[in-house]
């Protein structure tokens, strides 16, 4: 839920698509030296989380573009407030929610149209803020889902040193947002990598490289101590190979290639840009291979990089998720494996 407009009156609260919500106990914490808060008001641009998770495994969600939600809180939480100047209220321009511990809202019945795809994104992006620590350097990935996650890490930018980017895209949008990025040679290891998945099995097995960044992905994957999945509930696989699987390949190796995947009765493509082959940011072809069934990544992945002229494969078994936080229409749902 985004409070509406700066010094919204909490007891009249607005989601960001403008739709009401009763939140009549909700309770306001100062910090430092400001006023008190017996205003119940906050700044533009603040959020507020939802369900009684620890801290550090906190959800996210916005209320549905047409839904109303009228209901009770049935647990407390606290926001704490950052000022921008001593002396200042709560209430007044500056402030930003920069901590939300627990909240649980029942709603009454109210017809509730499924979330978008866009919507799910922006609620796992949110959510991977909870496992990045202050003062590290946080490996990002690429991609829609990932974008999501790089607009929320925006919040908080000046509690990190900055981050390693997977693609010249990431970088980008990264050093707009004012976050510094390292060379990931500076970095010999990470705390954390947050990326996304074209699809995800239940051991965290994953097909990466949609977004044609899966050489760096799997680079900065590799340096990391953690890696945190971000997708949507349609991501979710009992076996992988659905989705094209993304193979990095070096030109002149392409039709040989081709010839091997179609040995093991796939059918590979060059990826195509603007009636051109795509070419990544590594300089080299994309193949995209349709008409798999993955039924063991760790021998396939294995398998596969040793072919002459392969880069890098789609497959991330060896550098698999070790939690995935997966959007679904109840909330984000944490695997772990």
């Amino acid at each position: 839920m985004r409070l509406w407009g700066h010094g919204a009156n909490l007891n009249e609260a607005k989601s960001h698509v403008g739709k009401r919500i009763d939140a009549p106990r909700l309770f306001v914490e100062a910090s430092g030296q400001a006023d008190a808060v017996g205003k119940l008001q906050t700044g533009n641009r603040d959020w507020v989380g939802n369900t009684g998770l620890p801290i550090r495994q906190a959800k996210w969600r916005m209320l549905r573009r047409g839904q109303a939600c009228k209901g009770e809180i049935v647990s407390g939480f606290c926001i704490k407030a950052k000022q921008s100047r001593t002396g200042d209220g709560v209430g007044q321009q500056g402030h930003k929610i920069i901590e939300v511990l627990t909240v649980l809202i029942v709603p009454e019945p109210y017809p509730v149209s499924p979330m978008t795809q866009d919507e799910l994104k922006t609620l796992v992006g949110q959510a991977a803020l909870a496992y990045v620590r202050p003062n590290t350097i946080v490996g990002v990935g690429t991609g829609s889902t990932v974008n999501k996650f790089i607009d929320a890490l925006a919040s908080m930018k000046n509690q990190i040193k900055g981050a390693v980017s997977s693609s010249e895209a990431s970088t980008a949008r990264l050093q707009a947002l004012g976050i510094t990025v390292f060379d990931s040679n500076a970095v010999p290891h990470l705390d954390v990598y947050i990326d996304g998945a074209d699809e995800i099995d239940g051991n965290g097995y994953m097909i990466k490289g949609g977004g044609a960044a899966l050489t760096r992905e799997k680079i900065v994957a590799a340096q990391s101590a953690q890696f945190i999945c971000i997708a949507d509930e349609s991501k979710l696989v009992s076996v992988l190979g659905a989705f094209p699987l993304p193979v990095e390949v070096i030109p002149m190796a392409t039709q040989r290639i081709q010839a091997a995947f179609e040995a093991m009765g796939g059918s590979a493509t060059i990826r195509q840009r603007d009636g051109q082959p795509l070419i990544t940011d590594n300089g080299q072809h994309i193949l995209d291979v349709r008409g798999l069934k993955i039924e063991d990544p760790l021998a396939f992945e294995s398998r596969v990089n040793q072919w002459p002229g392969v880069v890098t494969v789609g497959v991330f078994a060896h550098q698999k998720a070790t939690t995935c936080l997966l959007a679904t229409a109840g909330g984000v749902r944490t695997m772990t494996f």
